[in-house]
């Protein structure tokens, strides 16, 4: 399986098992929502999230078969994870390690991902590229090859 963090459970909320969680991730509704199967801690135990709601900097979920404080006690603290294998979700911070090309040519491999006002960016290799990841700029994303084309004046 291929385990990706999206963030750490927190704090509690309430009686009824809700969880806080802290996440940095540019579309946390699309992750945390209703259905989808969360992992949680290193051992990566599944978990289908049965409400989600944003509240102030957190990601409140709540989690089958956990209906109460006493049940999500245990895993305070842990980091979550999804699979990115077995999900439907697609986040640009998927593309740190992705090959680039510009106009053909390989420019370097995705090592960071600068969030913006109006639109994110992809920072490439050593040489710090900054590209805007907008039409534009993005010719094509292979996921199967990990590649991305771009045609940004160097």
């Amino acid at each position: 399986m291929n385990y990706f963090e999206v963030g750490k459970y927190v704090k509690t909320h309430g009686l009824k098992g809700e969880i806080k969680i802290l996440s940095d991730l540019s579309n946390t509704s699309s992750v945390f929502k209703a259905g989808n199967i969360i992992y949680i801690g290193e051992d990566k135990i599944p978990f289908t999230i049965k409400t989600y709601r944003k509240h102030q900097k957190y990601d409140m979920i709540t989690l089958d078969g956990l209906d109460s404080i006493e049940k999500v006690l245990p895993y305070k603290g842990f980091r979550i994870f999804i699979n990115k294998e077995d999900s439907d979700v697609f986040l640009i911070e998927f593309l740190i390690g992705y090959k680039v090309y510009n106009n053909g040519v390989y420019i370097g491999e995705v090592i960071e991902i600068l969030r913006g006002v109006k639109y994110d960016f992809i920072v490439v290799s050593d040489k710090r590229i900054i590209i805007p990841y907008i039409d534009e700029f993005i010719v094509s994303l292979n996921k199967d090859k990990q590649t991305i084309d771009t045609c940004y004046m160097l």
